[in-house]
């Protein structure tokens, strides 16, 4: 019923439009995939939500010191419900 429903909305978005929602889709995917990875071996997930820019900041400085503003344009991190995913940048080439 659901996808009913997002198929009929997908139908009348222009292709521009369609691109921005398979990026924010995938996102989504791979949250659920990497959740249930996790579930699977037994891994409790907890959300964090006040804490996340603590965690950003803790990776920038621990991991992303010795990296070049130009090389971190390349990756993107994707915040999702207190899941956080690098991935590189496709926009820039």
């Amino acid at each position: 019923m659901i996808k009913d429903e997002i198929n009929r909305i997908l139908e009348n978005l222009p292709e521009e439009e369609l691109n921005k929602v398979y990026w924010y889709v995938e996102g989504i995917q791979k949250k659920y995939l990497f959740q249930m990875n996790l579930t699977k071996k037994g891994i409790i997930i907890s959300e964090l939500f006040e804490e996340s820019q603590d965690i950003i900041n803790l990776w920038d400085r621990t991991f992303a010191k010795n990296i070049s503003e130009e090389e971190k344009s390349l990756f993107i991190i994707i915040n999702t419900g207190g899941i956080f995913s690098v991935m590189k940048n496709k926009s820039v080439q």
